[in-house]
């Protein structure tokens, strides 16, 4: 880019002051008398017309007005601008300087990216000052840089707990440019305060059991209203005791965002206290020792497809607390996973409204993903109303899949469990559980995966699941032995559970047999329909057939085997046994309770 001197008039004038007819005009490199090109365009495309002087230099000739033919432009640097008479002879010599290298230079000098004494570094920005709206420095002043004043160390040299709290009290929007943030110290988050950590800021605790980031206090009540941290980085750096998150009040528009926590962390997030309607979203943690804690008051809290690993850990991934002041209600974990909770007593989610005057209420895990989890992939202690949702259990290890007591309205919808059960069961919720609920479809043949006995399945009120015989179906043979010569025209048997309450339908018609001789037995249940004891007399009802057409029949299990035999009743309470015969067909309908 050219320049357009302003060295020198363009019509030159004699001593005399007579115009300067045919006078010369030399460009010279400053300093020398090499010719230097000078312009007619401010772009520096197009040369001055030079001619020779016939020494060796060349010139711009001035007309006889002693004016130039055309504007006269420099390129950068300088230049000796010499004027000559006609003769040869000098009028005067100067330097000039085009007008635009100065604004070039600056250009390039703001452009660099490389040298740290350049581009931004050039730039003056006020903290103090109110800068128009569309400047940089308005846009400076609302995002700033923790690292803007010098004050705070983000290499991990020092600690800058205090340096951090000094700029950050006041709320406002910030930025942690990648380093390292060594904190000695707890760093209130005051209202409205938003954080966002760039990638590669990392932050490390300085000494153990420190509590890094907490709610400010309003004259003795914590809040943090309207506070978001987006993408915090946190590494143990070997420390224990540590908490990342001690929060009272967070709520309204407030969050925690896209949280890594790796390492041996106490607690990654505690949401202590009256946390409103706040998100944390995708928290990623790797060897905590506890996940997240939902405390009492919090209500309507949302956790978003968690990624947390215990990695042998005795504690837990996710708790929701009661309180003596307030309930907990309405929290939810929607999708991801809770795992490794391997330590003896290691729970994934644990809902404990347990020893509290307020309890917990309606919380909801929502097509949650659990493994490796010792005591219970879900927990319920003392819930009202609260809900797992299509939840998948996965691999042997552990005890529990759903573990529940004192209880009132827990539901169990539609769990799965992907790799056999737990050393307990699916379910093992017992009588203390008040209207609660649970169901699921399974194949019989993998069994049923509902703890019998002492162990009730969930509460009183039903699970229901239902199923065809296994393998071949309903069988029939003597009492003597395995029945010859049999051959089925019709084999068709179902069952259906609710809660303790079993029915079982079937329908069996054959031709054939040959022996031995005994009584008939029905036989092909499924050996975890078995009750454990009942009163025999008329459980079930036979409609016979053939040879039977208009006779009194029922059926009963004798709660030692899963055959059931037939009996005439042809005396009240008298049970006389059905002889098999060669050809038979049986309608039978049993129910009856575990």
């Amino acid at each position: 880019m050219a320049s357009l001197t302003a060295y020198f008039n363009v019509q030159q004038f004699a001593d005399n002051g007579d115009p300067l007819a045919s006078g010369r005009l030399y460009t010279y490199a400053a300093g020398t008398t090499t010719q230097k090109t000078a312009y007619t365009d401010a772009a520096g495309l197009i040369p001055q017309t030079y001619t020779s002087d016939g020494l060796g230099g060349q010139y711009i000739a001035l007309n006889s007005r002693g004016e130039l033919p055309a504007p006269l432009f420099l390129s950068s640097g300088g230049y000796d601008i010499a004027l000559k008479r006609a003769d040869g002879s000098s009028v005067w010599t100067r330097r000039a300087n085009g007008i635009d290298d100065a604004s070039d230079t600056l250009r390039t000098d703001l452009a660099s990216y490389t040298n740290a004494a350049k581009g931004s570094a050039l730039v003056g920005f006020d903290t103090d000052l109110a800068y128009p709206a569309n400047t940089a420095g308005r846009s400076l002043k609302a995002v700033r840089s923790i690292l803007e004043d010098g004050t705070v160390d983000g290499t991990g040299a020092t600690a800058c707990s205090a340096a951090i709290n000094a700029l950050i009290a006041g709320g406002g929007e910030w930025v942690f440019p990648a380093g390292t943030y060594l904190l000695d110290a707890s760093i209130p988050l005051a209202d409205s305060t938003i954080l966002r950590f760039q990638s590669g800021a990392t932050i490390k605790p300085a000494a153990n059991s420190l509590t890094l980031f907490t709610s400010k206090d309003y004259s003795g009540t914590k809040h943090s209203y309207f506070t978001q941290i987006h993408s915090p980085y946190f590494d143990a750096n070997g420390k224990t005791g540590v908490v990342c998150f001690d929060l009272y009040g967070l709520r309204h528009a407030a969050g925690i965002f896209f949280p890594k926590f790796i390492g041996a962390f106490d607690h990654c997030i505690k949401l202590t206290e009256l946390c409103w309607d706040c998100v944390i979203d995708e928290p990623f943690a790797q060897g905590c020792v506890n996940g997240i804690l939902i405390g009492h008051g919090s209500n309507a809290v949302q956790i978003r497809k968690p990624g947390i690993d215990g990695l042998g850990s005795a504690g837990y991934g996710i708790k929701t607390i009661g309180g003596a002041s307030y309930p907990t209600t309405s929290n939810s974990v929607i999708g991801g996973y809770i795992q490794g909770f391997s330590g003896v007593g290691g729970v994934g989610c644990w809902d404990s409204g347990a020893g509290t005057t307020f309890g917990v209420y309606g919380t909801t895990y929502d097509h949650v993903y659990f493994e490796l989890n010792e005591f219970a992939d879900i927990y319920f202690d003392t819930s009202y109303y609260g809900r797992a949702i299509g939840c998948e259990h996965y691999v042997t290890f552990g005890r529990n899949a759903n573990y529940g007591r004192y209880n009132v309205g827990v539901r169990v919808e539609r769990p799965m469990m992907t790799s056999g059960s737990r050393s307990i069961g699916l379910y093992n919720f017992d009588t203390s559980n008040r209207n609660s609920f649970g169901d699921k479809t399974v194949d019989v043949a993998t069994g049923l995966n509902i703890p019998l006995g002492t162990v009730s399945g969930i509460g009183d009120i039903p699970t229901e699941e239902y199923g065809d015989f296994p393998g071949s179906g309903v069988v029939v043979e003597s009492t003597g032995g395995v029945s010859t010569g049999i051959t089925y025209t019709t084999r068709l048997a179902r069952w259906h559970r609710i809660g303790r309450r079993v029915n079982i339908t079937a329908q069996v018609q054959w031709t054939g047999w040959t022996g031995p001789a005994g009584n008939i037995l029905i036989k092909g249940a499924p050996a975890a329909l078995v009750p454990s004891s009942y009163t025999p007399t008329g459980v079930g009802t036979v409609i016979g057939l053939m040879a039977w057409t208009g006779a009194s029949l029922v059926c009963y299990l004798n709660g030692t085997s899963t055959n059931i035999a037939i009996i005439q009743n042809t005396t009240a309470g008298a049970i006389n046994p059905l002889a098999m015969t060669a050809a038979g067909s049986l309608v039978i309908d049993l129910s009856y309770t575990l």
